[in-house]
């Protein structure tokens, strides 16, 4: 089951938390910024992800709510374990 949508996209944050990868559940990009800042302390990485409903393979990351610097999340790229992620053009 998917999350609330904003915008036809869905957010959540991901990040290292006691040497393990970590996210929480797809949602509204609200509650995604609530997370975040939840986690801002805990964590050791943080980032906020968002993809078009239940599209892995859409999957984009950017290091705060605020930023601009959405960037494809891709197989080399670390991410959730069993994630199908966009393949890179290389």
């Amino acid at each position: 089951m998917t999350g609330e949508t904003h915008g036809e996209k869905e957010y959540r944050i991901s990040g290292c938390s006691d040497e393990q990868w970590r996210a929480t559940a797809w949602g509204d990009r609200e509650t995604a910024i609530d997370d975040y800042q939840t986690a801002d302390g805990n964590w050791e990485l943080l980032a906020i992800e968002r993809r078009s409903p239940g599209n892995n393979r859409t999957l984009e990351r950017a290091p705060a709510p605020e930023s601009d610097e959405w960037q494809p999340v891709t197989e080399e790229m670390t991410h959730i374990q069993g994630e199908e992620v966009a393949r890179s053009d290389s």
